[in-house]
C-alpha cells in the first residue's frame, strides 16, 4: 500500500485476482467466510476487499447478464465500433427496461420491451404478426 491508500493485491482463489482497492478501513488480515473447505473441513478466509467486490457486484453482473441476451451488437464492425454499441446502446436498453419494469404495473420481457421501443423508434412493424402493430 502506498502513502495514499492505494492497495495492490493479488489473491489466489479458484483463479488469480487482482485488486486494486482504497478502502481505508481494509486490512492485511483475512476474514473467516463462514464457508469450509469440502476437502479439508478447514475454514476459508479471504481478504476484506474480496469480500466487499463480491457482496457488491451482483447489480454489475445481472446487467451484463441482461445485456447479452439479446445484444445489439452487428456482426462486420470494428472492435471499438462494437465496445461503443454494446455499452451504450446494451446498458441503456437494459436501465430503461428494469425502469419501465419498477415503475409500470404491468412487467414485460426483455424481448418484448425492445421490441416495442425499437417499432416506436421506427415507426415500421418488427414482423407481421408483431403484438405491438396496433400501437
Amino acid at each position: 500500500m502506498n502513502k495514499n491508500g492505494v492497495k495492490v493485491i493479488k489473491w489466489v482463489d479458484k483463479r488469480q485476482i487482482l485488486m486494486i482497492s482504497t478502502l481505508k478501513e481494509d486490512k492485511d488480515v483475512l476474514v473467516n467466510t463462514g464457508k469450509k473447505n469440502r476437502k479439508t473441513n478447514e475454514d476459508i478466509k479471504k481478504p476484506t476487499c474480496v469480500l466487499t467486490y463480491n457482496n457488491n457486484k451482483k447489480g454489475v453482473d445481472f446487467s451484463d447478464q441482461m445485456s447479452s441476451y439479446y445484444s445489439t451488437l452487428k456482426r462486420g464492425l470494428k472492435w471499438f465500433r462494437k465496445v461503443g454499441m454494446e455499452y451504450l446502446l446494451g446498458m441503456a436498453l437494459v436501465n430503461a427496461w428494469i425502469t419501465y419494469n419498477v415503475k409500470c404495473d404491468k412487467k414485460v420481457s426483455k424481448k418484448e420491451f425492445t421490441e416495442a421501443l425499437m417499432q416506436s423508434l421506427t415507426g415500421k412493424s418488427i414482423c407481421a404478426d408483431s403484438k405491438y402493430n396496433d400501437v
